[in-house]
């Protein structure tokens, strides 16, 4: 079963397959070029994620700009968030026996409830951490019974890698859906995207119609309301210098313009899960608003990195991560 729809200008094919809605253009990504996404986002792949066929018969997110589902109940996403990591529910719980970050989750519970918006920031580091930290704001807004959608925005090349749960191989796309009403698929335009071979072989224009299609749809459900999405934006990626400290810039203009609304508040949270002997997560309560005109909203992103880069050294210690202001 398949309807056409427009947005931003551009025809794209909605089809449902058991029980998730994909939205593909028209004119179908090519396969090579959903390869080299894929290899783009397999230096976040680390452990237990494997890659995928270049199948999108197999695979149906792959090609798609964006993906409608209806997510799990919070025990069912507890369940999963333990299968990648058994610590899962142990982080959890902190949340709500730490009255600070409690105070933090009740706030976001009342600001989704009042049709505002959270943006949940998180560092672009392992695929599963990114996964990890929405699945436990998720859960943890559910176990306060809180009425919200949620969603995140990843890149393409994510459709290209799965993971095992249960002896059954899972795309990670999938496995998002069970917390999440809407799945954005995105292609940064950072500095090392622009220096691949995506960059070299994939035309910009194709590029551009994807980001553009993806901000403009979720503007929309920024504009009717109560939705938490999680972004790790590509420009937060750990960068490590020859000094062992790790480089974090500010995200692209066109990632941080997604989520200028006035019904947006961005957060930030910062967490070490996988590989880290004693797992640690915060949830941070500063919140910023993007607006205005480029030179703002860039400003404003500088502040959002500079929450996350503190954030992260407190968690290691006090220093390790340093912050470059990139203003190009």
């Amino acid at each position: 079963m398949s309807e056409m729809i427009t947005i931003a200008g551009v025809d794209l094919e909605q089809v449902e397959i058991e029980g998730i809605t994909y939205s593909y253009p028209v004119e179908r990504i090519p396969l090579d070029h959903l390869e080299l996404a894929t290899d783009l986002s397999s230096a976040h792949a680390e452990g237990t994620i494997v890659g995928l066929p270049t199948d999108p018969k197999a695979y149906p997110a792959q090609g798609a700009y964006f993906l409608e589902s209806k997510p799990r109940d919070a025990d069912f996403v507890i369940n999963m968030g333990n299968l990648v990591d058994e610590r899962f529910e142990g982080l959890l719980d902190n949340i709500f026996q730490d009255e600070r970050k409690l105070q933090t989750l009740v706030r976001f519970a009342e600001l989704l409830e009042n049709g505002e918006n959270i943006v949940n920031a998180v560092p672009h580091g392992s695929l599963l951490d990114i996964g990890v930290m929405h699945g436990l704001v998720y859960a943890g807004l559910s176990r306060l019974g809180a009425n919200f959608r949620s969603g995140i925005a990843i890149s393409q090349g994510v459709n290209g890698l799965g993971k095992e749960f249960n002896g059954y191989m899972v795309p990670l796309s999938t496995a998002l859906s069970w917390a999440c009403n809407k799945i954005w698929f995105v292609t940064p335009r950072t500095e090392n995207s622009e220096k691949s071979e995506f960059a070299q072989v994939v035309p910009k224009d194709q590029i551009d119609q994807q980001n553009r299609v993806v901000r403009f749809d979720s503007q929309k459900e920024q504009k009717d309301g109560g939705m938490l999405i999680t972004v790790a934006p590509s420009a937060t990626s750990y960068k490590r210098l020859a000094s062992g400290e790790r480089l974090l810039i500010t995200p692209t203009l066109g990632t941080l313009k997604m989520f200028a609304h006035p019904n947006t508040h961005v957060a930030v949270a910062v967490g070490a899960i996988q590989y880290a002997r004693r797992p640690s997560y915060e949830l941070g309560a500063e919140l910023t608003q993007l607006g205005g005109d480029d030179d703002a909203i860039i400003r404003q992103g500088d502040r959002i990195l500079r929450i996350m880069t503190r954030g992260l050294n407190e968690m290691n210690g006090g220093s390790g991560f340093v912050y470059y202001e990139a203003r190009s």
